[in-house]
């Protein structure tokens, strides 16, 4: 014998939906309450209780609630591919504009620094400075290039560490042996410390060839006279520095210092010239 279905009351029906409503606005506002909106619900209604309570397998809310764990691990799965591309997107961003010899901001990023401080804060003191290698081509021929690239290490570190905390200041590795300065709102007696306290830390620095033919770059103090210096090669390295002037634009500031860089080498080299401010 054929067991007959009685429809279901259009009330109850009503209410049953109005019950599967509630227990997915419930589980949607408990596990995604930053991403949605809060909804009305029946406030005598308990959906903790609802779920807890056992239902056949074929029931309306049953079937609600595999729907709802299946959206959870589609959101889930989902949110970890966003996580996955920002993090591929950010390391690529951050190779883009880094130097792969150093690890210090390339010169692209120093360009990008440098339009940001001109448009955010123009009427700020904004000066750059450019360093660069005295005789590179010496060392690369007499002590190698691996040595050589220790050595532009060497100078990138001095400079990263002269950045003081606070300071609206960036060094940068252009390419090659030439690094970038920039300092944003620094009196000159400022950048005359920092460039004087670079390059005092850059003569400090000496190569060194070992009996087994290796080169290796250490450190010494000015005033230790018991070391014979006779057979080391000091590094030496010119700075020029610029302010920029009234209707001066990025490009034409990096110009101006890399022109004091180059007086600098005219004067002797191992030497700074700070270009007077306007």
């Amino acid at each position: 014998m054929t067991e007959q279905i009685e429809p279901k009351d259009p009330q109850r029906r009503s209410e049953e939906n109005h019950e599967i409503d509630s227990v997915f606005e419930a589980i949607m506002q408990r596990e995604f309450s930053n991403d949605i909106e809060p909804s009305d619900i029946d406030k005598s209604y308990e959906p903790a209780e609802l779920l807890s309570s056992p239902e056949g397998m074929g029931s309306d809310i049953a079937i609600a609630r595999a729907h709802i764990e299946d959206m959870r691990g589609l959101v889930a799965e989902t949110q970890k591919k966003q996580a996955d591309l920002q993090a591929e997107l950010d390391r690529h961003i951050h190779e883009q504009l880094t130097s792969k010899l150093t690890g210090m901001p390339n010169r692209e990023a120093f360009v990008g620094w440098l339009d940001q401080e001109i448009a955010s804060q123009p009427d700020a003191k904004l000066t750059v400075g450019f360093l660069d290698m005295d005789k590179l081509k010496t060392i690369n021929d007499t002590y190698g290039h691996e040595c050589a690239d220790d050595a532009i290490r060497q100078i990138g570190i001095i400079l990263s560490s002269g950045v003081r905390e606070g300071e609206d200041m960036i060094a940068a590795h252009r390419s090659g042996d030439e690094f970038l300065i920039g300092i944003n709102g620094a009196s000159p007696e400022r950048i005359e410390e920092f460039a004087n306290s670079a390059l005092d830390a850059i003569n400090r620095l000496y190569i060194r060839k070992n009996p087994d033919g290796n080169s290796e770059i250490i450190e010494l103090d000015h005033d230790d006279s018991d070391i014979d210096r006779s057979n080391l090669y000091q590094l030496h390295a010119s700075m020029g520095f610029a302010r920029m002037r009234e209707g001066m634009d990025a490009t034409q500031l990096m110009i101006a210092a890399d022109k004091a860089m180059y007086q600098a080498k005219k004067t002797g080299r191992n030497h700074i010239v700070i270009s007077p401010a306007d």
